[in-house]
């Protein structure tokens, strides 16, 4: 919500001016606040936000970063939905998703990664401590590099 608040045009016309090759977009985990949020409306705004990107960059590729693990049932849930929600928006959108719970284990994932020695999942089992998140960038890494790869072999533009 707070993206589309912002001033469309400055948005825009800033966003042409960088002329990107790549737009990352991670969020979620403040909507995982609202346990009674609403994939549907979640999956819009990620298509509006997307298309004010086009705006700016028709032919920019995109990746949708879907929110990590975060400790409690009833979060752990909703951000589960919140992955699905962004998932199906890429697709529909033609951009790549990688899902950040799924890559930290899965629901419940954040306890572990919290009760870790070293820990790497925060106190507030919300965030990382910077070892977690080191770890969350290189899978990130890997998988990026992997699909360029994958797509080299098969003769493909590579997308991530």
């Amino acid at each position: 919500r707070s993206a589309l608040a912002w001033d469309e045009a400055t948005w825009v016309a800033e966003l042409a001016r960088r002329q990107p090759d790549l737009v990352v977009l991670a969020f979620g985990t403040n909507e995982s606040s609202d346990v009674k949020l609403k994939a549907e409306a979640h999956a819009a705004r990620v298509k509006q936000l997307v298309e004010r990107i086009r705006k700016a960059a028709p032919q920019v590729d995109c990746l949708i970063f879907g929110p990590i693990d975060r400790g409690g049932e009833q979060y752990e849930q909703t951000v589960v939905r919140i992955n699905e929600a962004q998932a199906a928006a890429a697709r529909e959108l033609g951009c790549a998703f990688w899902n950040g719970q799924q890559a930290m284990g899965g629901p419940g994932s954040m306890q572990r990664w919290a009760s870790m020695v070293p820990p790497l999942g925060g106190g507030d089992r919300v965030h990382l401590y910077p070892r977690g998140y080191q770890k969350l960038g290189e899978m990130l890494g890997r998988d990026l590099l992997a699909g360029y790869d994958a797509g080299v072999v098969r003769g493909e533009p590579a997308k991530p």
